[in-house]
């Protein structure tokens, strides 16, 4: 299964996104964007998206923390929800959402949005 990195700008801000596709099957497929939780983006958050296009999805995964810098995010875990901000979170996940759309191997009318942690109350 096909997996990689991208990068898109968010009201100028360069933000990263893990991508993960089915490697069969017929496309177009149906797609899920991952909030992840309160760690970021990480290893947890690419095994989910892996196994949702083992599962015949394609799911990407936007590092909503790419507006701040390592020493910001160091601190202990659960500080690091006062820098989101419900505005930035709407547009980095629409971000994602259009970047979905834009693919002719994603079915557009069949994009959910799932999340662990601080990204279930993002979904």
């Amino acid at each position: 299964m096909p997996s990689f990195t991208d990068k898109l700008t968010v009201n100028g801000s360069e933000m990263e996104m893990y991508a993960a596709v089915p490697s069969g099957g017929t496309s177009p497929y149906p797609a899920v964007v991952i909030a992840f939780h309160v760690g970021g983006l990480d290893e947890f958050d690419k095994v989910m998206a892996d196994r949702l296009a083992e599962a015949g999805y394609v799911a990407v995964v936007p590092d909503l923390f790419h507006r701040y810098t390592e020493e910001q995010l160091n601190g202990p875990r659960l500080e690091r929800l006062g820098y989101l901000n419900d505005q930035d979170i709407i547009a980095d996940m629409n971000a994602a959402v259009d970047f979905l759309v834009a693919d002719s191997h994603v079915d557009s009318d069949r994009i959910g949005v799932t999340g662990f942690c601080m990204g279930g109350r993002i979904a």
